[in-house]
C-alpha cells in the first residue's frame, strides 16, 4: 500500500474519536513536513525551524526578539557614565562597552 497523503492523514485524524477533540486536530493545526526532516539527520535542523514558524504562526509561541543591535553601545559618552559604566568598560575611541 502506497504512503498516504497529507490529507488523507489529516481525514483520518479529524474522523477518529478521542483525537479529533485534541486541540490542534479540532483547530487544524496540521504541519507536513517531508520524511527526511523529521528523520534523524542534518535537516533535522530545517524540521525544528518549520515547526518554530508553524508555531508562530498558530500563536503558540512568542515571535523571536528583534535582529536589532542593542543601541547601548551608541550611547553618548554622558549617557554611559549615567549607567555605571566607567572608562574602564570602554574600549577608547569606540564608544562601545566591552567586558574583558
Amino acid at each position: 500500500m502506497p504512503p498516504a497523503a497529507f490529507v488523507e492523514k489529516v481525514a483520518v485524524l479529524t474522523a477518529r474519536d478521542g483525537i479529533k477533540e485534541l486541540p490542534a486536530v479540532a483547530q487544524g493545526r496540521f504541519l507536513n513536513l517531508p520524511y527526511a526532516l523529521w528523520t534523524s539527520g542534518p535537516l533535522n535542523i530545517d524540521a525544528a525551524e518549520q515547526v518554530r514558524k508553524a508555531l508562530e504562526g498558530w500563536q503558540l509561541i512568542p515571535a523571536p526578539p528583534s535582529r536589532h543591535r542593542s543601541t547601548i553601545s551608541r550611547l553618548p559618552d554622558h549617557r554611559l557614565s549615567a549607567l555605571g559604566s566607567g572608562d574602564s568598560d570602554r574600549r577608547p575611541g569606540s564608544g562601545d562597552l566591552f567586558r574583558g
